[in-house]
């Protein structure tokens, strides 16, 4: 039960829902690409991004100094229904479920 409330927790604050659309529009995304698409500062989006790992609807791909991110699909879309990923608009992440795509 835990897991699914990290889940919603992560869910509930629109800033982080936010940074699920624009990861979801790549395979992976830097933060870098993060930090210039968003007008908060890097604390604040550090601490969404932690939210969001720790709820695992994020997966980390460190590269060198850098890291990304990329949305994990199959967890999405084991625990939304049809509607709700349709209504958070990620689209792209039914599409390549569909497909069989891997994360």
């Amino acid at each position: 039960m835990k897991e699914e409330l990290l889940i919603f927790k992560a869910l509930s604050e629109p800033m982080r829902v936010e940074l699920l659309k624009m990861i979801n529009t790549k395979e992976k995304m830097c933060v870098c690409e993060l930090v210039d698409s968003f007008d908060i500062s890097q604390s604040k989006l550090s601490y969404h991004l932690k939210m969001l790992l720790e709820a695992n609807l994020l997966l980390l791909h460190p590269h060198g100094k850098w890291n990304f991110y990329s949305v994990h699909r199959e967890l999405l879309n084991n625990i939304l229904t049809q509607q709700v990923l349709d209504k958070l608009n990620l689209e792209n992440i039914i599409k390549n479920l569909e497909k069989g795509k891997q994360v």
